[in-house]
Order: structure tokens, then sequence, then C-alpha cells
């Protein structure tokens, strides 16, 4: 049948990328993978988490090459902050007398303004796992 230029190029690209291009071609959502939307700066929004607990934050947040994320969030630093289409992941670690690690993923709406996500808590001292929910973080 007839190809369009996209599904050319498709084609000629092959691999992982291809069907990367080809995945955005044929649902036609290149929003999903839009990382022209900038993430930097600072977010503020509240949070819950599983325990009954909740409370607010602001999460300063810059992007290097390479879809590298550091910064922090209330004084705790980023670790391993990674950028992959509009989703950011990034750890938080020995937290609240060294006793928990948070894992966290948030993911940047397509227009860029909102940030929603969840983490996950593992509380050595206490001996448990919990989650929580980034809920509507709003870019300042």
């Amino acid at each position: 049948g007839k190809q369009t230029g996209a599904q050319r190029e498709t084609n000629k690209v092959g691999g992982a990328a291809g069907s990367i291009i080809e995945s955005v071609t044929r649902s036609g959502n290149a929003a999903a993978v839009n990382t022209k939307i900038a993430v930097s700066g600072r977010w503020s929004g509240s949070w819950e988490n599983s325990r009954g607990e909740s409370g607010s934050s602001t999460i300063n947040i810059y992007e290097s090459a390479g879809g590298v994320i550091t910064g922090g969030e209330d004084g705790w630093a980023i670790e391993n902050g990674r950028r992959t289409g509009n989703v950011l992941t990034w750890e938080y670690r020995n937290q609240n007398d060294g006793c928990r690690d948070y894992k966290v993923r948030i993911e940047i709406s397509a227009d860029g303004t909102v940030a929603k996500g969840e983490y996950e808590v593992s509380d050595r001292c206490e001996k448990l796992i919990y989650k929580g929910k980034y809920i509507e973080y709003r870019k300042q």
C-alpha cells in the first residue's frame, strides 16, 4: 500500500528508535515523548501517603543535558534523577534520621504546567514500605 513520508522514514531508521517513531506516528500522540517541555523550575503542591499523613512541599527541579535531573525538595537532595519523555524519576536516600529511602516517579502534563506522581518509601527502622502521592504540583 501507499506509505506516508513518516512511515518510509521509520523503515529506514529501524531498531529501537524506529519503533519509537513508529508508535508515535501510529498513535499520533507526540506529547507522550515531548522533551521540548521545560521541567526546570520551582514546583509547589500537596502530597498524601498511605499512612494517612499529608502536607505540602516545594520541589526545585533542574534539568541538564542528557535528561539528568538534579535539585531537591524542602532540603532533601534529588539523587539518580532522570527524565524520559515527560516522566521524571529520582530517589531521596537516608532521610528521616537515616531510616527512609524514597523512590519518586512524577509525570509532567503535556502542556508543562502540572506535575503528578507517586512515591514509595522503604523504612529500615520501622521495617515497612508505604506509598504516597504528589497530588497536583504546579510550576511557580
